[in-house]
């Protein structure tokens, strides 16, 4: 039987399982204090680390520095009726709970 030698300089660490729960970090606010700003750093950070984000947009107040101008991509509900923001905030959650296997305690 022959040994094949690995490069330790070319081995890549294998990607270590997912051990910690899904976070989610909601900012909430008057407005023009920073929230926009802090959520959009983060996820870059995130990101940049190797993290999986999912950025969701619920304000529809704020039209010119939206976190969606700066992540295009960004989950949002089609009005802005706070009834209807609610129930789609909640079926995201609820949706993330089903697909991730979380649980609350």
């Amino acid at each position: 039987m022959t040994a094949t030698k690995v490069d330790q300089a070319q081995a890549k660490p294998a990607k270590p399982a997912r051990t910690k729960p899904p976070v989610l970090l909601t900012a909430v606010g008057r407005q023009r204090t920073g929230k926009t700003v802090f959520l959009n750093a983060l996820t870059e950070t995130v990101t940049r680390q190797g993290g999986d984000v999912e950025v969701w947009n619920t304000d529809h107040l704020n039209v010119s520095h939206s976190i969606s101008h700066f992540h295009p991509n960004a989950k949002k509900p089609a009005t802005g009726n706070l009834k209807e923001q609610k129930s789609w905030l909640e079926q995201q959650i609820d949706a993330e709970i089903s697909q991730k296997g979380c649980t609350s305690g």
